[in-house]
């Protein structure tokens, strides 16, 4: 893979964490957007909230991570960098994987362990931006000649 860019930046061996990390919700919503650290071993737990989290920002601990997801009545959303490869170990409930692309070869895996009781875990990649297109105006004023 010289040549391509990488798919997912990882963190300084110096600041890697040595516990796994641990993100609850209950009732609250939380997005993990620009800036985090994803551990290789991670849990995200929510009761009835939501947690956004976005793999693409994050800084990766390691190119195999252990993810455990567990979802109550709340919702998780996991935005998965294209060409990381997601290895379903287990999955309960409503679990989506919304049309991954193949990971790339010696990309970083993630290992995926989903359990949702009333609520949902979606995965999907990041949205495409789509052209904006000028809309007329039905109404327009005409103006005088």
């Amino acid at each position: 893979m010289t040549g391509m860019p990488p798919v997912v930046r990882l963190t300084p061996s110096a600041r890697r964490l040595e516990r796994p990390l641990e993100v609850i919700t209950d009732m609250h919503s939380l997005k993990l957007g620009q800036g985090w650290q994803l551990a290789s071993r991670t849990t995200v737990t929510t009761g009835t909230g939501k947690c956004t989290l976005d793999l693409t920002a994050a800084t990766w601990d390691s190119l195999e991570v252990d993810l455990h997801l567990k979802s109550g009545s709340g919702a998780i959303e996991v935005t998965v960098p294209e060409g990381v490869a997601v290895q379903m170990l287990s999955a309960r409930g409503n679990v989506r994987l919304e049309d991954l692309a193949p990971p790339l070869p010696g990309c970083p895996v993630l290992r995926v362990e989903a359990e949702s009781s009333l609520g949902r875990i979606r995965f999907r990649h990041p949205a495409v931006p789509t052209p904006k297109t000028r809309r007329r105006r039905i109404f327009a004023r005409q103006r005088p000649q």
